[in-house]
């Protein structure tokens, strides 16, 4: 039977981080909306629209990250203690 291994400290620092990210393109993605809901993200500027691509796509892989290595030590416990 696979036994869960416990979730390393670094792991911790790496959800934070994540979520920072996560947080600061909610609060970008909130401004684009603006008050009436109205404007669309080909009404932000071009240096901006990079800026919030280039934020969730990092976003992203630090999520896909995490998760896989989280699926690795709870289905292979084994390999990712070696």
């Amino acid at each position: 039977m696979n036994t869960p291994q416990p979730i390393r400290p670094e792991s911790f620092d790496t959800l934070d981080t994540s979520m920072t990210k996560a947080r600061r393109l909610a609060a970008m993605l909130q401004a684009i909306s603006g008050p009436s809901g109205q404007e669309s993200f080909e009404d932000v500027a071009p240096d901006l629209r990079r800026e919030y691509l280039d934020l969730a796509a990092e976003l992203a892989s630090d999520v896909a990250t995490e998760l896989s290595d989280l699926l690795d030590r709870h289905i292979n416990p084994r390999e990712a203690t070696q």
